[in-house]
């Protein structure tokens, strides 16, 4: 088996990224609306979709059969397995979902020298400023 690293992609070229995330029910659909917001900004990979997945008759896929049902005592169903004295407030509700991104070559884990370094950080610094001022627009154009 080679040790040696892999050859930087050629220019141009672009890999899917499929990905899955198991997130609270409330906050699973930030992710999605951040790749949203910043698609394709200054290396921030462009969005294709984001979905809950689900099973065959249309219910996302959850934790929801692990959890007490609505209404319940969550005393009667807690298990003091972490040295809690109480159970939390509320169930912990999760959904499973499904990213589709598309990432070019470039960034800060295929810089090859130090000056696109540099120019990754830089690009990483002002997608971060994108992300923060959604309204904010602005036009870069570095010519290396």
């Amino acid at each position: 088996m080679d040790s040696s690293a892999s050859p930087p992609p050629p220019a141009g070229s672009e890999d899917y990224i499929h990905r899955t995330t198991w997130h609270s029910k409330d906050v699973a659909h930030v992710e999605a609306k951040v790749f949203e917001i910043c698609k394709d900004d200054f290396g921030i990979p462009k969005h294709h979709y984001s979905t809950p997945l689900k099973d065959s008759h249309g219910v996302s896929i959850s934790n929801a059969i692990f959890l007490p049902p609505p209404g319940a005592r969550l005393e009667e169903y807690y298990w003091d397995i972490t040295g809690e004295s109480r159970p939390p407030p509320l169930p912990d509700h999760r959904e499973l979902w499904f990213h589709v991104t598309k990432s070019g070559a470039g960034g800060l884990a295929n810089a090859r020298t130090p000056l696109e370094l540099c120019v990754a950080v830089g690009h990483s610094m002002l997608g971060t400023r994108r992300f923060k001022c959604p309204s904010y627009r602005f036009s870069v154009n570095v010519f290396l």
